[in-house]
């Protein structure tokens, strides 16, 4: 039983490393794109999304990091969809892929 918590120990640090290299990739290639016109684009439909969540007179300004991305308010409701929270959410919804690559 002690081998194979040790085993499971290892093969989930793995797992984790792995996760944590793909995650800070991903920020980083965001991080190299911010200021670009594509970075603008995306700014500017994740706008939209937030003012359809929060209405149309939320304000709206960049994330404080400088990334990508926007921050929305309105009557103390906040919509986050800066960089690291959209990394996070995809992330996230890869969980059933990444199960299924590493059983």
């Amino acid at each position: 039983a002690d081998a194979h918590g040790q085993a499971l120990a290892l093969v989930l640090g793995a797992r984790r490393e792995v996760y944590e290299e793909v995650r800070r990739r991903a920020l980083a290639v965001l991080r190299d794109r911010a200021g670009t016109g594509e970075a603008e684009a995306l700014a500017s439909r994740l706008a939209e999304t937030a003012r359809a969540r929060l209405g149309d007179d939320a304000a709206v300004h960049p994330p404080a990091d400088g990334g990508i991305g926007i921050v929305a308010e309105r009557r103390g409701r906040r919509v986050d969809l800066s960089t690291k929270v959209l990394v996070d959410l995809h992330m996230s919804s890869l969980g059933e892929v990444l199960r299924a690559v590493w059983e």
